[in-house]
């Protein structure tokens, strides 16, 4: 989450949080950025919070009036817009008791136009980063141009809440024979970031009754 005001952040902090090792790797849906390379990683992982504590949380912030309200709006444009089906097709409706995870670091790896190689960024988004608050700036790709924001909330929504199935490549080396009397039908992927993509079942009823069985197996809870 982000408010479109403020400058760009230019600290480049050499110093990543202890729980580097449980960064967790963000979804990164953004046209052009999906090169197969990780773009961004979120760290810092707070407790699960359901949407109802945190618009209580943050009752007297007007940022996050209406968050819940606001995030489906976005979704609901924003996955679209990428080439992402919304689920079964239909508008993302997640609910006030959908548990979402926060994070206070956002690790962005980014191609320099000095010298078109790749650096990174370390960015806080912490109420209290070393006994002070810290919500740094960030440069923003949005359809039309780049606009200047500042880190207010940072976290990630499961995929199962969107009745998303989510499949990771394996590498090239791990390939495997089948034969092709094992083979159902042919799938549909969309490519979300490095090896993942997310598998379409709005292609046609059939699509999505197998998508369905697939939730069930992995014990996920479907949503129609």
């Amino acid at each position: 989450m982000f408010t479109s005001q403020g400058q760009a952040n230019d600290d480049n902090d050499e110093d990543e949080d202890k729980d580097e090792n449980a960064q967790r790797p963000a979804s990164d849906f953004l046209p052009g950025l999906n090169d197969g390379s990780l773009h961004v990683k979120l760290g810092s992982s707070q407790a699960p919070q359901t949407f109802a504590l945190i618009e209580d949380t943050h009752r007297n912030d007007d940022a996050f009036t209406n968050f819940r309200v606001r995030l489906n709006s976005f979704l609901n444009d924003f996955l679209p817009a990428c080439n992402i089906p919304l689920p079964d097709g239909k508008r993302i409706q997640l609910k006030s008791d959908v548990a979402v995870t926060a994070h206070q670091f956002l690790r962005v790896n980014f191609e320099s136009l000095v010298d078109w190689r790749q650096h990174t960024d370390y960015l806080r988004c912490n109420p209290c980063f070393y006994n002070a608050p810290r919500f740094d700036c960030v440069f923003i790709q949005t359809q039309t141009n780049v606009i200047i924001g500042r880190l207010l909330f940072l976290f990630d929504c499961p995929d199962k809440q969107l009745n998303l199935f989510r499949v990771r490549a394996k590498p090239r080396a791990q390939a495997e024979f089948f034969s092709v009397r094992s083979i159902l039908r042919g799938a549909l992927l969309v490519h979300d970031a490095g090896l993942d993509y997310l598998l379409v079942d709005t292609v046609d009823t059939d699509m999505f009754l197998w998508v369905k069985e697939m939730h069930l197996q992995a014990g996920h809870v479907v949503r129609i």
